[in-house]
């Protein structure tokens, strides 16, 4: 692909996820945008975008933000191979690369996509996922406080990752907050991760800046 025709591949994407609603301007505006707004209605517009959209998605939303901002996120790897479990690809670290004021931008914008799920639509998901697992002999009173807890403690997650660990594996029983727990941590972690190096990149790069223009 030439370099002319680049520009022209992204702007399609772009276009399409755009008319698709996988991209809305609450998540961030791609052209140069303010971004979401702090009002109550955004908020919510940003939650429900967030849980209506699976994990996969959202994660290549992120990628397209950075990309289309020129900002460079590329993340260092390592295959893991643990005694108890299978082997899986652990992030050790990220690269970035762009201007300061873009890869800020680019910070807030990923930051959107840690707002957790409405509680009335986390009870909805419990509700379901109870109804296509096995129980563990627990009675109705356990049951409507069980609810209640989990739909607190899921309200620290983001909201698609929250959907994702309730029903990405194939319980036989109603999983244990434990198991939860376990999954939604390591995925909240990694997200956070590329928001943190987003912004040490930025404070690094100004405080390089500041120091020639000292000069």
């Amino acid at each position: 692909m030439s370099e002319q025709e680049k520009p022209q591949k992204i702007s399609g994407i772009i276009g399409s996820l755009q008319q698709d609603k996988q991209l809305p301007s609450v998540i961030g505006t791609l052209h140069g945008g303010h971004g979401l707004e702090e009002t109550s209605r955004k908020r919510q517009e940003a939650q429900i975008w967030l849980e209506e959209h699976p994990l996969e998605k959202v994660e290549e939303v992120i990628r397209l933000l950075t990309n289309t901002r020129g900002v460079k996120l590329a993340e260092e790897t390592r295959m893991m191979f643990p005694n108890d479990a299978p082997p899986y690809r652990k992030t050790i670290s990220h690269r970035v690369d762009g201007d300061a004021k873009d890869i800020i931008e680019v910070a807030k914008r990923v930051e959107k996509t840690m707002l957790c799920a409405r509680p009335e639509k986390i009870e909805g998901w419990l509700v379901e996922l109870d109804a296509i697992t096995a129980r563990r002999g627990i009675s109705e009173f356990s049951t409507a406080v069980m609810l209640t807890a989990y739909t607190t403690r899921l309200q620290e997650y983001p909201a698609d990752i929250a959907r994702h660990v309730l029903f990405s594996c194939r319980w036989k029983f109603f999983p244990t907050w434990d198991e939860l727990r376990e999954k939604a941590d390591t995925l909240k972690a990694a997200r956070q991760a590329k928001i943190n190096a987003l912004l040490r990149a930025a404070e690094a790069k100004t405080i390089a800046l500041g120091s020639l223009d000292a000069k």
